[in-house]
């Protein structure tokens, strides 16, 4: 490979992980900005049901989804995922400042790439 292809090589990776960190930046603040909410409503039969009136976003909902925790008493009140809301804005950060290393990262990277594509989607079908 020749100069100007390496440059351009180098050229391309560096706007990639920028817009990567621009990516990470987008869902730290979405998931900062948002705290999921219940309201009791009357239920059919009497009683009260919850009813999610704000949802976490979809990307982390995605997350959760994928790394469910296998529980075998339901005695004992646990999460039904072992992805912990505070990891994931801990590791976005660290995305942010470049530091890819660990396995929360690798969970949160696959995730974005799926999230920055999802964007580019929704994107190109407004412009069109």
């Amino acid at each position: 490979m020749d100069a100007a292809g390496k440059e351009a090589t180098r050229a391309y990776l560096m706007n990639a992980r920028k817009r990567m960190k621009d990516i990470y930046r987008h869902m730290l603040e979405e998931l900062e900005s948002v705290r999921p909410h219940t309201i009791k409503v009357p239920g059919r039969h009497g009683g009260y049901i919850r009813v999610p009136c704000v949802r976490n976003p979809e990307w982390y909902r995605d997350l959760c989804g994928r790394h469910q925790a296998y529980r075998i008493n339901r005695r004992y009140r646990r999460p039904r995922t072992i992805i912990r809301r505070c990891d994931v804005v801990s590791y976005l950060k660290r995305l942010i400042e470049g530091d890819e290393s660990g396995e929360y990262a690798r969970r949160v990277i696959e995730v974005a790439l799926e999230y920055s594509e999802a964007i580019r989607r929704v994107r190109k079908e407004s412009s069109t």
